[in-house]
């Protein structure tokens, strides 16, 4: 279990994705995110990178971002330390994500013990 019975290291159970129609607006959109203070980065999988072995995640490819929101609303709700995970897509990809892909993905990150 990846969060060894320790909640606080529960890092995806709110998740959300967008999908781009193109490479240059999925790094737009990065961008944006990284000069943003109200977010911190905790963690970026660059599975899009040149250097990322697709091998590990079965073929799979996106950045995924592990963050949290600090602003006035999310303090008073309690949630400022909050980890979410924000999946950055390209459609091409997802459309086979969406196939059986995310089941191959699944069997195979847990078949890696991940």
């Amino acid at each position: 279990m990846m969060c060894r019975e320790d909640p606080s290291r529960l890092t995806d159970i709110c998740r959300q994705a967008i999908y781009f129609q193109s490479m240059s607006g999925m790094l737009q959109c990065l961008d944006a995110i990284l000069s943003d203070t109200t977010v911190q980065i905790v963690r970026i999988k660059n599975r899009m990178s040149d250097t990322y072995d697709s091998m590990r995640s079965g073929g799979y490819r996106d950045i995924s971002l592990l963050l949290k929101i600090d602003t006035q609303e999310t303090r008073t709700l309690g949630i400022a330390e909050h980890i979410a995970e924000l999946q950055l897509c390209h459609v091409l990809i997802a459309e086979r994500k969406n196939c059986e892909g995310h089941a191959r993905y699944r069997d195979f990150r847990d078949m890696r013990g991940e």
